[in-house]
């Protein structure tokens, strides 16, 4: 209301104050001011929903596919939206926006006490694919902490986006560190919910807040209980986790990464520093987010202590587990140290390779993954890319080439 703020514009179409009584209960005239004080301070670290707004300039709502509830829609070069009150404890220096653009995008300015106030951080926001296409939004912020009011000043030609929620990310306080307090054995069991200590950008990526399951853990990551212990889920696209291992000795390793999806279609790797040990790991619809399923690589790991990190390529899988357990390999290029089988011809201009005698086997990709299996004396890979391949008969390996 123009008279309780005091400015040219309406910023708000309802203004509110205290209203107060006479001891005969009758009300005594109201007296317009500058609202009801503020019932407590707003937690930053919660996600706020756009709507949620103490003043603005030419905002409008609508509804969002993204999740239900409201928008803000119908955004121009100058609108601004505010909140106030916002404790920001020991502070933060990120913070994440839900958008969508069918446009050239715009910029969203982080201010401090007004839509002209100190720049916080400036945000851009790139084209979606689409007004109901999606995305979350990392920007970097100046060390904010204490009790602060924030505008979020928008920036475009016509309408530059629209924005659904967002949210502050806590400074994380904790040194990163083993979970339990002691590296996660190699060989062993990497429980995917005991990811190391140390928060947000430290020890995880977490797109959004809180943890969705609710369960185990107090941070980001969604977590939630299953019959064997808890889970993984809710996955998003550049997710990532870290597990500090310390590795008994060098060598091969099966890692079985036990994970479910309802539709497919989503993919992991596993990295260790800027080293990636395994990529493209894929992971189909194994019917249900309940019926969880095994799917191998076979990895080099050195000794010794180390921090791997989990990445979600593409989103939509759970993740119970990673059982690593050693292997012992023999690689040849001609014969399997095993019954006296041979493999030919090797190199093969076609991809057929003939076995010395009928017998069950598989093939995997160089780096370990199974791609086929079968059982007879013609391994058939013509419609496999040109490269090298292993063929493997009772944990035995034959190096293939395909010209």
């Amino acid at each position: 209301d123009r008279r309780a703020s005091n400015m040219q514009s309406y910023y708000r179409s309802v203004s509110v104050d205290e209203l107060f009584f006479n001891t005969d209960g009758t009300m005594r005239p109201v007296v317009v001011t500058t609202g009801v004080k503020q019932i407590k301070y707003l937690n930053p670290y919660d996600r706020i929903e756009s709507e949620t707004i103490y003043k603005q300039k030419g905002i409008e709502t609508d509804f969002t596919n993204d999740g239900g509830g409201l928008m803000l829609t119908a955004i121009s070069d100058g609108d601004w939206t505010s909140i106030a009150g916002v404790d920001f404890g020991t502070g933060t220096k990120k913070m994440n926006f839900r958008v969508a653009s069918g446009s050239a995008g715009g910029t969203i300015e982080v201010r401090l006490g007004s839509p002209t106030g100190t720049l916080l951080g400036s945000c851009p926001i790139s084209n979606s694919g689409s007004w109901t296409s999606w995305k979350t939004v990392t920007c970097n912020l100046s060390l904010t902490t204490g009790i602060k009011d924030i505008y979020l000043v928008y920036k475009g030609v016509g309408e530059p986006f629209r924005l659904n929620w967002f949210v502050f990310l806590k400074e994380p306080t904790e040194i990163k560190s083993p979970y339990t307090g002691t590296a996660i054995s190699i060989p062993g069991i990497i429980e995917a919910e005991n990811y190391d200590k140390g928060g947000q950008d430290v020890s995880y990526n977490d797109i959004d807040l809180p943890n969705n399951g609710g369960q185990y853990r107090s941070d980001a990551v969604d977590l939630s209980a299953i019959n064997d212990g808890y889970t993984l889920g809710w996955t998003a696209d550049g997710e990532w986790l870290e597990y500090t291992v310390n590795v008994s000795q060098a060598g091969n390793f099966e890692f079985e990464f036990v994970a479910s999806s309802l539709n497919g279609g989503g993919e992991m790797s596993l990295t260790q520093g800027n080293t990636t040990l395994a990529n493209a790991i894929t992971i189909p619809s194994t019917g249900g987010w309940a019926t969880y399923r095994s799917f191998k690589k076979i990895l080099s790991l050195t000794k010794g202590q180390k921090v791997l990190r989990l990445n979600i390529v593409k989103g939509g899988i759970n993740l119970d587990k990673i059982v690593v357990k050693p292997v012992t390999v023999t690689v040849s290029e001609t014969m399997f140290e095993t019954a006296g089988i041979t493999v030919y011809p090797n190199p093969s201009n076609n991809g057929v390779f003939q076995l010395s005698q009928a017998i069950e086997w598989k093939v995997l990709t160089s780096q370990g993954q199974e791609i086929r299996s079968g059982v007879g004396s013609v391994v058939d890979l013509s419609q496999q890319l040109k490269g090298v391949y292993l063929i493997k008969v009772d944990e035995k390996i034959v190096r293939v080439i395909i010209h």
